[in-house]
């Protein structure tokens, strides 16, 4: 275990924080604002996610991720079925590309997406649980620290034409959700300095996660975007309430079966309020389209059922002329992406990439449920939230795509046991 690494008298091994180093690296770099940014800084390709050294730097890091996990058979450290699930689906995603509009588009995300699942997994195997929770925050931290640094310098790009702030990210969505995730991720390392030793460093430490916490809080209000706070609100109502369900499975109750319940609850949940979007929406002053976002699955889904088994490769037919056309006359732009990852993955991959990402949706969902509900520390719930944060984000923005951090979340939840023992997760005290 990484815990059984560390030297006796509580020093963590050079190795080990070289390794974290390199963690935090590789996950700000997934974020794509500090790399974009730093990338800018002797050229500017547009777009920036097919820029050959972009493209090279994701690439030594996802190797370097295979290379860890199949030194010393980690792999195996990883759920199978959930493995074979990710598996399936990547190797579906890359054979779009025999058939894709644009197949060098499909290929490289593939790949990119395989490459980023194996970075998440290998940050969570080599640091267990509880380093990765330290490594994905200063990760997140690093392009949003900067981001308060370029907007309050007034830096050119950092804030958009509508005065929304977007800091060293592509837009405003995106600053927005890396800082709802620093929120997630900081709530937990509270709990965990709270309930450790009371040392003086560890006041300090409290201190610096509240202070990054109104930090993140203020880069959400300036960018003005609703997405993220429904994501960090859902995720506190499901972690709560597997707080709840510990409680029945102390009295005996199946955590499969409570788990498989919760999930159907939440289904019901999302498709009532998809169908009275309309009104709560307008009380949160938003548009009922989810700003022109139900127009272009309105598209997107037409043209998927043109080629409903297979799809038109993954991610390309937003280069195609004649689909972007039929977007612009339905909504009065064109956009690059369908805002909503099943969508794009039926545009894509067909039904068949559908059933392959449903299944690895279950699979995950499960074992991080049973996890959570068996667990016995707050810090057991994490990879739930996890789960539940990225689950949300994706209904309304495509993110399981080439080189986004959320798709290293998802591969770190592969380190996710089905064991229903206390404490199922790596590094789990």
């Amino acid at each position: 275990m990484p815990e059984e690494r560390r030297a006796r008298d509580g020093r963590v091994p050079a190795s080990l924080a070289f390794t974290a180093a390199l963690g935090v690296l590789a996950l700000a770099a997934l974020t794509s604002g500090p790399l974009f940014r730093v990338r800018s800084w002797w050229n500017f390709e547009d777009p920036m996610g097919e820029d050959v050294p972009v493209v090279v730097v994701h690439a030594l890091f996802g190797v370097a991720a295979i290379v860890v996990l199949a030194s010393g058979g980690r792999w195996r450290r990883l759920d199978p079925a959930a493995l074979a699930c990710a598996s399936a689906l990547v190797a579906w995603l890359l054979a779009t590309a025999l058939w894709s509009l644009d197949r060098g588009v499909s290929l490289r995300n593939a790949l990119q997406v395989a490459t980023s699942l194996a970075v998440g997994a290998a940050v969570v195997v080599v640091l267990g649980w509880a380093g990765a929770r330290v490594v994905l925050w200063l990760a997140l931290h690093f392009g949003l620290g900067w981001s308060v640094v370029a907007i309050y310098t007034d830096r050119p790009g950092t804030i958009d034409r509508r005065g929304d702030w977007a800091g060293v990210f592509v837009n405003r969505n995106s600053l927005a959700l890396y800082a709802a995730l620093g929120l997630v991720v900081g709530a937990f390392l509270a709990v965990e300095l709270l309930r450790g030793e009371r040392r003086r460093w560890t006041f300090v430490a409290i201190g610096v996660v509240i202070t990054t916490a109104l930090v993140d809080v203020r880069l959400i209000a300036g960018s003005d975007a609703l997405t993220p706070l429904v994501a960090v609100t859902a995720t506190a109502v499901v972690v709560f309430a597997a707080v709840l369900g510990r409680r029945l499975v102390a009295r005996s109750v199946s955590a499969a079966r409570l788990t498989a319940a919760g999930g159907v609850v939440l289904l019901a949940f999302a498709v009532v309020a998809w169908s009275t979007r309309g009104a709560w929406l307008d009380r949160l002053g938003r548009r009922g389209d989810l700003t022109g976002r139900s127009e272009l699955w309105s598209v997107a889904l037409d043209w998927a059922w043109r080629r409903p088994l297979h799809g038109f490769g993954y991610l390309a037919a937003w280069g195609d002329r004649e689909f972007l056309a039929d977007v612009v006359a339905e909504r009065g732009d064109a956009l690059d992406s369908a805002h909503n990852t099943i969508v794009e993955v039926f545009l894509g991959s067909g039904l068949v990439g559908v059933v392959a990402l449903v299944a690895f949706v279950v699979v995950l969902s499960r074992n991080v449920g049973i996890g959570a509900l068996t667990g016995t520390s707050a810090e057991s719930l994490f990879p739930l939230a996890l789960f539940a944060f990225v689950a949300v984000e994706n209904l309304t923005e495509s993110l399981f795509v080439g080189n986004q951090l959320l798709v290293a979340l998802v591969g770190a939840l592969l380190a996710v046991e089905r064991s229903s023992r206390s404490h199922p997760f790596p590094g789990a005290r």
